[in-house]
């Protein structure tokens, strides 16, 4: 038997509508999911935060889903969007919070890729998640005062500067779901300083 694909964000996806509603009407901006027994998964799951969220449901939007699955996941996407129109005020204050978390994240690994870039220049395809995070939590802030969506560019200039272009850096099925000309960070490979 075949291990379904992206068994990991379906695992996150469901634990987190169960906990949804609970954790965006908490003080906290990291809520600790964990794998149902029924999840053919292992290890942990991603804590439950918008950015993941928000991630994820792109990851899953991006493969080529047929029947009960692509049922399954436009199922989810309601379920979620429902959630966020009940608590929109409460969505918001989460995304918020969070931005500046995600850019602290993205700025501490550009920062450690130039100090070493031996060491940091493989972990680009997990780090790169930050600034994938960091693109649709902006959508979420607009409007909104955050400090740090301008400094965002600047850290887009420094990452130019240190990569070079090469092929999708997440699973080639789900590329289709982030456009080059968008989300081009994720068609880069890191060199370092």
């Amino acid at each position: 038997m075949t291990a379904q694909p992206l068994a990991k964000d379906w695992a996150f996806i469901r634990a987190a509508i169960d906990s949804l509603q609970d954790y965006l009407l908490s003080s906290e901006l990291y809520w600790p999911l964990f794998v149902q027994p029924k999840e053919k998964v292992t290890g942990n799951l991603l804590q439950l935060t918008l950015g993941n969220l928000l991630l994820t449901q792109a990851r899953l939007k991006g493969f080529p889903w047929t029947g009960d699955q692509l049922a399954q996941l436009t199922q989810t996407n309601e379920k979620i969007f429902q959630t966020r129109e009940k608590w929109k005020s409460a969505w918001k204050k989460k995304a918020v919070r969070e931005f500046p978390a995600r850019f602290k994240l993205w700025q501490d690994y550009l920062d450690d890729l130039c100090d070493q870039p031996r060491m940091h220049a493989a972990n680009y395809p997990f780090q790169v998640r930050w600034r994938t995070v960091l693109h649709f939590l902006e959508i979420e802030v607009t409007g909104l005062e955050v400090d740090e969506t301008g400094r965002v560019q600047e850290a887009d200039q420094r990452l130019k500067n240190v990569s070079q272009p090469a092929n999708f850096v997440w699973e080639a099925e789900i590329a289709s779901g982030f456009p080059k000309q968008e989300f081009w960070y994720l068609y880069l490979t890191a060199q370092g300083c």
